[in-house]
């Protein structure tokens, strides 16, 4: 008998037992059968949740991506209580990963948030049905608006609407001061844009603390953008602003002659 491993996405059935050579292994014993094993994993977290400090009517933001054969599926718990997309002010939704084929990613974004009634735990939930569910936990703390501690990150109001036309340079500011000083990331559509993959993003480093700058804009640039400041005190996002790129308008002009 000869046993070969395959992924799950060639599986045959699992009663599958051939006769004929299989991916060019002929049958090597006296009644010609190759028989299949499966390979399945369980699932392993990727990126995991991190606790939360932000202020109340803002917003927070949880991301958590798992990896498995099968590919797990991942929910959200709040205090060891699923959360539902269809629940007031809570977003359940899916998030692209780069950790393969076998990746899933989860977002849960609470906005806006309330003191009290979101501060909890909240934990990711990867399963695939092989071995036991793996959770990553992360607590959110909502500070009333009047118990903000000092060095708490803010951000100046960016502009709401920015229009760019095709291949100019857009230009999105992003104020950000606290302390310590804030690390500034971005959102794109309430996703985490990843300005290193795109050589035509560029976070400057300037007075702005944190200005994103895309060159030669292109149509798929436009969405929502968001930027995030963060330190050890906690986290705050800005107001969005809704970027469009414009195409190129082409005017022709004909000229009729009563010749």
């Amino acid at each position: 008998m000869h046993e070969i491993e395959v992924s799950e996405e060639t599986l045959p059935p699992l009663d599958f037992v051939t006769e004929e050579p299989l991916n060019g292994i002929p049958p090597i014993n006296d009644t010609g059968n190759i028989f299949i094993r499966y390979l399945t994993h369980p699932p392993e977290i990727t990126i995991r949740p991190r606790n939360l400090q932000v202020r109340a009517n803002g917003i927070a933001a949880f991301y958590c991506a798992a990896r498995g054969d099968p590919v797990p599926n991942i929910l959200w718990r709040k205090n060891g209580k699923k959360v539902s997309s269809m629940q007031s002010r809570y977003l359940v939704s899916g998030m692209e990963t780069a950790a393969g084929p076998n990746a899933n990613g989860a977002v849960l974004r609470i906005e806006p948030v309330r003191a009290q009634r979101d501060d909890a735990t909240y934990e990711c939930v990867a399963e695939n049905g092989v071995g036991d569910a793996v959770t990553a936990v992360a607590t959110l703390t909502v500070f009333e608006a009047d118990k903000v501690p000092p060095g708490f990150p803010s951000i100046t109001p960016p502009p709401t609407t920015m229009v760019v036309e095709v291949g100019h340079t857009a230009t999105l500011p992003c104020q950000a001061n606290g302390s310590p000083s804030p690390r500034v990331r971005w959102l794109w559509n309430s996703l985490p844009l990843d300005v290193a993959s795109n050589p035509r993003y560029a976070l400057l480093n300037d007075k702005m603390h944190g200005t994103l700058q895309i060159v030669k804009s292109e149509e798929e640039d436009q969405g929502k953008f968001e930027c995030v400041a963060e330190n050890a005190i906690g986290t705050e996002f800005s107001k969005p602003t809704s970027l469009y790129v414009k195409g190129e308008i082409i005017i022709i002009i004909y000229i009729i002659s009563d010749h």
